[in-house]
């Protein structure tokens, strides 16, 4: 990017965008799915839980009902 002055290094937000579409998640959404189906509390406190939760909720697309549903029939 320095080497051909890159407009990139002149907007943070656009550089962060461009770096997450070439080295980000190529489908965030499946990988979120696979890990709420794997996510347990075990020994950690249920906040961290929620917390972890909520983070991968995010990238799910899901509704709130859809959501509440997965949480109370998870295992």
């Amino acid at each position: 990017l320095v080497e051909t002055s890159s407009p990139l290094l002149h907007n943070f937000l656009v550089f962060l965008a461009d770096f997450e579409t070439t080295f980000g998640d190529t489908d965030r959404r499946q990988t979120a799915i696979t890990k709420l189906y794997s996510l347990h509390q075990g020994l950690h406190p249920v906040s961290v839980y929620a917390s972890e939760f909520r983070k991968l909720a995010c990238d799910v697309q899901w509704d709130g009902q859809a959501l509440c549903d997965f949480l109370w029939h998870s295992k």
